[in-house]
Formats: C-alpha cells, sequence, structure tokens
C-alpha cells in the first residue's frame, strides 16, 4: 500500500492551494484527498476559500496517485473557470448545471 500522505506533502502547485490527504470521521478507514484554493467568488469579487474532498481511490502506485490528483486539480481549475467566464456580464457556463440546455445564456 503507497502513503499517499507522505507523497501529498512533496506535491506543490499554485500558491495558496492547499493538498492534504485527510480521514474523515464518516469514512475512517477510507483516504480523502482535500483541495482547498483562495478564489475570488463569482458574483462579488472577493476572495473566499473554496475547497473539496475527494475519496482517493484503490491502491495503486504512485504515479498513478499524482496522475489522479493532477486531474482533481484541472476538475476544480475547470470548475473555476466556468464560474469566472462571462460573457455580457452573465456566466457563460455555470458549472452547477452542465446540461448545455441548462446554460445561462446571453
Amino acid at each position: 500500500m503507497i502513503d499517499h500522505a507522505a507523497i501529498i506533502k512533496d506535491v506543490t502547485y499554485k500558491p495558496g492551494w492547499e493538498l492534504v490527504v485527510f480521514f474523515p470521521k464518516s469514512a475512517p478507514t477510507t483516504p480523502h484527498l482535500h483541495l482547498g484554493m483562495r478564489v475570488p467568488d463569482k458574483n462579488t469579487g472577493a476572495r473566499q476559500k473554496t475547497v473539496a474532498a475527494f475519496p482517493i481511490p484503490a491502491p495503486g502506485n504512485k504515479q498513478d496517485f499524482l496522475d489522479w490528483v493532477l486531474r482533481k486539480i484541472i476538475w476544480m481549475e475547470t470548475h473555476e473557470a466556468k464560474e469566472m467566464f462571462k460573457y455580457q456580464g452573465k456566466i457563460h457556463a455555470e458549472p452547477w448545471h452542465q446540461d448545455p440546455a441548462k446554460r445561462k445564456s446571453p
């Protein structure tokens, strides 16, 4: 079994990002990845902390884990891009509405 926490300690990304492996009380035997970052609020522009937690998939090797972590970072960055990308002041592709028919279009 790989030591996810030891690996994640050597991972860096952007300033202000947090990457931590933890075991939640609700699933004490399942490691989770905590990703946190400070981003502007989509409505006010004020800086806010955004966090997400993901259960780490079944054991693999270090490379598999690092690839998975990168995919989660890209997922969060894509989500933020969708919230901040606006046309005529309106969000073009609201990330909470993935169905194109439900997009808030100008």
